[in-house]
């Protein structure tokens, strides 16, 4: 069955409400991309215009913290979610379900290690990099980075290896040396 335009992207704008639901905890715009994608093949445009109109329509709802937004389902959403979740097959919603609990660690994990740079001036940048549990702050970690080169590893390798990082830095700081 050939669905036309207005029901496609009814569908999709519910996938997105599903996928966010299902998780259960705030979402990047860039995880919901990785997930949407793995799931169904929506045009990547397409797909943030229909972010923009849940926005919009208060179906979920954007945060900005430390510079990053952050989305989640409103009370709303979850309301038009459930009147309208048939519309998505139930195989497409097995496999979102699938798929998300393969994923909900790495995905929770992306949320709680952030790490920025900012311009101090032309050719010098500070990087500030970041580990939560919840809504608590584990270590925030502030510190000079020199050229943006530099600034982009550091941030690089604090999301790659923060699991080992912050032991050490733990370790470094609590032994008595002298």
């Amino acid at each position: 069955m050939q669905l036309d335009v207005n029901e496609r992207v009814a569908e999709n704008k519910l996938l997105i409400l599903y996928i966010i639901n299902k998780v259960n905890f705030k979402l990047t715009n860039s995880q919901i991309s990785k997930l949407v994608v793995n799931i169904h093949e929506i045009n990547y445009f397409y797909l943030q215009q229909y972010i923009s109109h849940l926005v919009d329509d208060k179906f979920i709802e954007c945060r900005i913290e430390e510079g990053s937004r952050f989305y989640n389902i409103t009370p709303s959403g979850r309301q038009a979610l459930e009147f309208f979740k048939t519309m998505i097959r139930a195989s497409t919603r097995d496999k979102i379900d699938a798929i998300i609990k393969e994923n909900t660690q790495a995905l929770r994990t992306e949320t709680q290690v952030s790490s920025d740079y900012i311009p101090l001036d032309d050719n010098q940048y500070s990087v500030s990099c970041r580990i939560s549990e919840g809504t608590t702050c584990l270590i925030d970690l502030k510190l000079f980075a020199g050229p943006k080169e530099q600034a982009r590893l550091i941030c690089r390798n604090w999301e790659k290896n923060s699991q080992e990082l912050y032991p050490e830095i733990i370790r470094l700081l609590t032994s008595d040396k002298g």
